[in-house]
């Protein structure tokens, strides 16, 4: 049964359409913020549209994912509750923070990604 399941999610891996590129493409990353004063401030550092000065990204990764976990700014999407706050505008659940965040990446035209197997 795991083995077909693997199959299974192998051919819809690779039989699905890629999705659509921006271009061109301005990828970076975050690995560290200047400010952990306030939520507004978490939020300008990790780029989101609305709370950060206005860039030319379109792509942008938090670091990292690695096999033991989140680590740096990963650690923030992980658990948006502890690192960067309930409130009104963001809801006061790990999910609803997570969609309300992904959500202003989207109207922005970012694409958000997790960077794995990185180091500290």
């Amino acid at each position: 049964m795991k083995n077909a399941f693997i199959i299974l999610l192998f051919f819809a891996v690779t039989l699905a359409a890629p999705p659509p590129l921006k271009t061109p493409i301005r990828f970076t990353y975050i690995n560290t913020i200047n400010s952990w004063t306030s939520q507004s401030a978490i939020l300008s550092g990790l780029g989101v549209p609305g709370y950060a000065k206005p860039h030319s990204y379109n792509y942008i990764a938090l670091a990292f994912w690695s096999h033991i976990g989140p680590l740096d700014m990963v650690k923030t999407w992980a658990d948006p509750v502890k690192y960067i706050g309930a409130s009104k505008e963001l809801g006061n659940t790990k999910d609803a923070i997570q969609k309300a965040i992904k959500k202003k990446y989207n109207d922005g035209g970012i694409y958000l990604f997790l960077s794995a197997f990185g180091g500290t």
